[in-house]
């Protein structure tokens, strides 16, 4: 038996024999502290990491852990507070819980145990995966040579069950906050399993044909027309979209990867994509994180530990994911990109006003083609 399925076993247990000896209303009680503490997290973690900034030398993401523990622990200990207080004032509320009172606390004792079972289970399935991947790559000289790859995730269905939970759990909160389906779905599948995800990021980010494609000034125009024909003709985009990396990055993202979308859904994310990337990649406070040499050298290195304290990260997420959202949203309301569907005998001439435009026709086999020049 695993030590995660264990772990798991042995924290739900234990809260389903609390649940047993508080009864029903003892435990319901406790979950809805849960519940409430837990939003409190969620909702005010920010403010609460401004002060734990302001008053202490943490600085970064790791504040911000910080600070949503903090908001559990105290939201927690004042809801349950606030319960005794409520069941000592009810006549009869402090009495001893009966039979079936005992077996209701049962039930949701062991409901809760199980969900703090599968986040300690996530928190030690990432754990041990960091471990792992640090581990490949600082192999001596007579081992194996270092893999490339992200170590294999774990199989046992306690595991599974932890990413599912943790994942869902956590697009559900995004999902609430008003984030588009497709970042709901990119969160969903980084934090099911983030080691591996950053580390297929770090691979792509330093793949020489993305490196070629971002620096080739007509493969740039192709992806500002939304040109998608002329883009896959061009052989460093064709290995790209190929790259095992890429590939699942792009499925984790909402992209069919299998070329299932619609022709004008597949030209219209590739260049709000483009767009949104050139948006991102134009902004100074970027460019200055980006740049900076300290900041290089945590993203190079395999120990990532020391990226958490470091507030450039966490405003360069801010950026990106928060910011990068909303500017996603503006850009598919008000799109630089315009497709027009041209008939036969259309006027074919291109003004100034046309050079953002894809135009959409049909071939004389009856396929819906796109292309950033019209056709007679």
């Amino acid at each position: 038996m695993a030590v995660t399925t264990i772990v798991f076993l042995a924290i739900t247990a234990f809260f389903a024999v609390r649940g047993y000896f508080n009864g029903f209303w003892g435990s319901l009680s406790r979950s809805i502290s849960f519940i409430g503490a837990y939003a409190a997290a969620f909702y005010f973690s920010k403010d609460a990491a401004a002060l734990i900034k302001a008053n202490t030398s943490i600085d970064g993401i790791a504040a911000y852990l910080a600070g949503g523990i903090a908001l559990f622990i105290l939201a927690m200990v004042a809801l349950r507070l606030l319960f005794w207080l409520l069941s000592h004032m009810i006549p009869g509320g402090g009495d001893k819980p009966g039979v079936a009172s005992r077996f209701g606390g049962l039930v949701i004792g062991g409901i809760i145990g199980g969900f703090i079972g599968l986040l300690l289970v996530y928190t030690l399935d990432v754990y041990s995966s960091a471990k792992d991947l640090k581990a490949d790559r600082v192999q001596p000289d007579s081992a194996a040579p270092a893999t490339t790859e992200s170590p294999a995730p774990q199989n046992n269905p306690v595991s599974k069950a932890a990413k599912l939970t943790v994942s869902k759990s956590a697009g559900a909160i995004m999902a609430l906050s008003g984030v588009s389906d497709n970042s709901v779905q990119l969160g969903e599948a980084f934090i099911a399993d983030p080691v591996a995800n950053v580390d297929r990021v770090n691979r792509v980010t330093n793949n020489p044909d993305l490196q070629k494609l971002l620096q080739d000034r007509r493969t740039q125009q192709l992806l500002k027309k939304g040109d998608v024909d002329e883009l896959m003709k061009v052989p460093e985009f064709r290995r790209l979209m190929n790259d095992p990396d890429m590939k699942h990055l792009m499925a984790a993202s909402g992209l069919d990867v299998d070329n299932k979308d619609s022709a004008r859904e597949t030209a219209r994310k590739v260049s709000l994509g483009y767009q949104r990337v050139q948006l991102m990649k134009d902004d100074p406070r970027v460019q200055e994180i980006i740049n900076d040499p300290e900041f290089k050298a945590q993203m190079q290195s395999d120990n990532k530990i020391a990226l958490i304290t470091n507030p450039k990260f966490n405003q360069l997420a801010e950026i990106i994911f928060v910011e990068g959202a909303d500017n996603l949203s503006s850009l598919e309301k008000d799109s630089q990109v315009r497709i027009r569907e041209m008939q036969a005998g259309d006027d074919a001439t291109v003004t100034e006003d046309d050079e953002d435009t894809i135009y959409q026709y049909t071939d004389e086999d009856g396929n819906v083609r796109y292309s950033d020049r019209p056709v007679n």
